[in-house]
């Protein structure tokens, strides 16, 4: 049989690994992206605050209670039966555009960044609205713009 023989070096250079490794905090993320699909004609009812202001939203009566179309009744509308409706209102003057969005177990999060109302992928009205797919573990929506973790809903 063979003896292993380690050098004093490289004994401390593996212990002080394996201490770095054994006292991470750190999580593995789970991520797993979900689609996204992008509502530009429709409003808030309510008036623009100075806040920015975060929605999720599961049922109909509750989208029509907030939201106005901007547009043709011919245009798309979400289909509440298989999708959630996640949306952030930028105060007014702002703007957001919701880029992804990923579920990691029970939480979805949605990720946002600013943007010039001049640019072609930005709202012009400030309201970023998009459906995902609807999930039954989802209970919870995290929101995050420019890698901000600005509010947590919780989905009842």
């Amino acid at each position: 049989m063979k003896r292993l023989t380690l050098s004093k070096q490289n004994f401390i250079a593996i212990s002080a690994v394996l201490m770095v490794a054994c006292t991470s905090t750190q999580k593995v993320q789970n991520e797993s992206p979900v689609g996204i699909v992008t509502y530009n004609q429709y409003a808030v009812k309510a008036p623009a605050g100075t806040d920015t202001s975060f929605y999720v939203i599961t049922n109909q009566e509750a989208f029509d209670a907030a939201f106005i179309t901007s547009d043709s009744d011919q245009l798309p509308k979400p289909g509440f039966s298989g999708q959630t409706v996640v949306v952030i209102a930028a105060p007014r003057n702002g703007a957001v555009k919701i880029e992804r969005a990923t579920i990691n177990g029970k939480t979805m999060r949605v990720y946002a960044a600013t943007c010039n109302r001049e640019a072609a992928d930005c709202p012009k009205n400030g309201l970023a609205l998009v459906t995902t797919p609807k999930s039954g573990s989802v209970r919870n929506v995290q929101f995050f713009i420019n890698g901000v973790n600005n509010r947590s809903i919780d989905i009842k």
